[in-house]
């Protein structure tokens, strides 16, 4: 069985950009992001037992958003999931994304959806031959991708998080299923970190992958947030964001207040050595701000 590829990462790690250029690989359709795989995944049993329940399946579906962006008429649907009959969830889903890449003259399917980062080891046991491309940029980059208000706490502390959450997966997964793939590299040197990756899922390296930008806007169309994804209209270009010209020396302390280990580790110059105490002081505060007022909401929402 060929390689099922999942790209994950944080929000502004690059893996929409990463879903652009090997989307438009001729062999390889990626449809948009699939966060109910994951959560339906944690109730398989609803579906198998006594012969696999593709109706309930199919019920639950229709109630996804994100399902729906993949533009799949349930008619066609039910069709691929009855001839012949499904086993079991894993299969059901191997069915609908090719179904999805069929529709596109592609005879190959990957994912890009960021949240999987916390779901490594269950779709790597769902999918024996899955393999996971794990996008990373240097936080401080990531932060200037946040253009909502989030404040820089938010931004170290999730970052910190959802990294750490997916290389301690890919360590326990080893570099057969597990490769990490730098941002920095693939807008440096496009092409060899392109081909790193295609090696890895066995996939052909094709030279209509460098010109995704050509295509961009079948990839936005179907992102949660389009108007975050400007970028990737363009071919691959330094400096478009820059936390060293784009954010203050406050921020970035109190980003390497609470995230500085883990540049370090992997190999991201810091900006201070030691950490002004003022800094450290207000980024502990604000995180801890942060956990009070989620908690809060946690609990007002269990009442309701």
């Amino acid at each position: 069985m060929r390689p099922f590829g999942f790209f994950v990462g944080t929000n502004g790690s690059g893996t929409t950009l990463h879903r652009a250029i090997f989307d438009s690989h001729p062999d390889l359709a990626i449809p948009g992001e699939a966060q109910f795989v994951a959560k339906m995944a944690g109730n398989r049993e609803r579906y198998e037992g006594e012969g696999f329940d593709s109706g309930r399946l199919i019920k639950d579906l229709r109630k996804q958003d994100r399902f729906e962006n993949w533009g799949l008429d349930f008619d066609d649907v039910e069709k691929v999931l009855a001839a012949p009959p499904v086993e079991d969830f894993p299969g059901a889903i191997r069915r609908l994304y090719q179904l999805y890449g069929d529709q596109r003259g592609k005879s190959r399917y990957g994912d890009k959806t960021q949240a999987n980062i916390h779901h490594l080891p269950l779709l790597a046991e769902l999918f024996p031959e899955s393999k996971f491309i794990h996008a990373v940029r240097d936080g401080r980059d990531v932060a200037l991708a946040h253009t909502d208000g989030t404040k820089i706490e938010q931004v170290a502390v999730s970052w910190k998080r959802r990294v750490t959450a997916g290389r301690e997966a890919g360590k326990a997964l080893g570099p057969d299923r597990y490769i990490e793939s730098r941002f920095e590299d693939l807008i440096e040197d496009t092409e060899t970190s392109v081909r790193r990756i295609c090696d890895f899922l066995d996939l052909p390296y094709d030279t209509q992958m460098l010109r995704y930008y050509e295509r961009a806007g079948d990839i936005v169309a179907t992102t949660a947030v389009p108007d975050r994804h400007k970028d990737i209209f363009l071919p691959p270009t330094k400096g478009l964001k820059d936390w060293r010209r784009d954010l203050s020396d406050d921020q970035v302390a109190r980003f390497e207040a609470l995230a500085g280990g883990l540049l370090s580790d992997m190999g991201y110059l810091r900006k201070f050595e030691k950490v002004p105490m003022s800094a450290r002081t207000a980024a502990l505060r604000q995180v801890a701000s942060d956990g009070a007022k989620y908690t809060v909401r946690k609990v007002k929402k269990a009442v309701r």
